[in-house]
């Protein structure tokens, strides 16, 4: 990640913080979380018109006093309201509480916003609106930092980001630790049981390719094992019984197709001093889920001028097989 040395870990959290960043946008663009904003501006516009109605008959009766203490009492006890005014039909200021004359701004288009609620009063004798209630509120979540940002989901993303990335991170980074505790003893385990054979043994995957092989055949070959790992076991200086010119089955590819144990192949292999080893080749499935090969065991029995294996194969196949089923599983 742009040339940085960043733990999977770090990636898959940094995604996954991503994705519930998204899923929340998306949640909200379709209804799903509600609007906060929205909500409070209604409610807002409902304690209007319940002021109003309450102050019909003061300002019909020209109570105007009774307004005020009620006004004063209202901003005691609500602080998200700033203040409030009462105007006359010829746009005078009739009550001022909390300095409305100087906060006030006349919304756009002269429609209620969240922090400016105006409601028509008809106190007039033929009931018409000649004045109106404003009100003045706080901006909404003035008291939360994350709405200061200007757009409330926006604040909610910025929490998800902050709080989600390190708990993430934490519950992964263990679960990780676990997860490797777990697996690391199993290649190993089977490396080490490897290398004490004299005899060749490779681990193929079901395309073939070497997965781990042992010390024994390395330095028959000349090259380290790890040089062998990744390599295709068909790639290895095999002499086969038909010689050069003849189609040869490998006994694991026939192995890995039909899942069946092979047992003392004639075989041959180039070793580093251009000098042909003979073997006795032995494959072993390894089995998966449904009893499908995920892989082979190659063991080479290396034949004596007798004729006889300088080994017992099977004791090299049943110790290597003991770790297929848990390798054929991670497959």
């Amino acid at each position: 990640m742009l040339g940085l040395n960043v733990s999977i870990a770090t990636r898959i959290s940094i995604t996954l913080v991503m994705l519930t960043v998204t899923l929340f946008f998306l949640a909200q663009a379709i209804g799903l979380v509600p609007d906060r904003t929205g909500a409070v501006e209604q409610g807002r516009k409902q304690l209007c018109e319940a002021i109003a109605l309450d102050w019909v008959l003061e300002i019909q009766k020209g109570d105007l006093d009774e307004v005020r203490a009620a006004a004063q009492a209202i901003l005691k006890q609500n602080p998200d309201v700033l203040s409030i005014g009462l105007r006359g039909a010829d746009g005078t200021l009739l009550v001022d509480a909390g300095s409305h004359g100087a906060q006030w701004r006349n919304p756009v288009d002269g429609a209620s916003a969240a922090t400016r609620v105006v409601v028509p009063l008809p106190y007039g004798p033929d009931g018409a609106p000649t004045g109106r209630l404003e009100l003045c509120f706080q901006p909404p979540g003035a008291g939360n930092p994350l709405d200061s940002v200007g757009i409330p989901a926006l604040g909610a993303a910025l929490f998800l980001m902050a709080a989600g990335f390190p708990l993430y991170r934490i519950y992964l980074g263990a679960a990780l630790r676990r997860l490797g505790a777990a697996h690391a003893s199993g290649p190993e385990r089977t490396a080490a049981a490897m290398n004490v054979m004299s005899e060749g043994v490779l681990l193929l995957d079901d395309r073939q390719v070497i997965v781990l092989a042992n010390d024994a055949l390395a330095s028959v070959l000349g090259v380290a094992a790890d040089d062998l790992c990744g390599r295709n076991a068909d790639s290895l200086p095999w002499e086969t019984p038909g010689g050069e010119g003849e189609s040869f089955d490998s006994p694991w590819t026939q192995t890995l197709r039909d899942g069946q144990t092979r047992r003392g192949v004639p075989m041959g292999i180039r070793g580093s001093h251009d000098k042909i080893l003979r073997y006795a080749v032995n494959v072993a499935p390894i089995l998966g889920s449904g009893r499908t090969p995920k892989g082979v065991i190659v063991a080479l029995n290396k034949i004596c001028d007798s004729g006889e294996g300088s080994v017992p194969v099977q004791e090299i196949t049943n110790e290597l097989c003991s770790c297929a089923p848990s390798m054929g599983d991670r497959a």
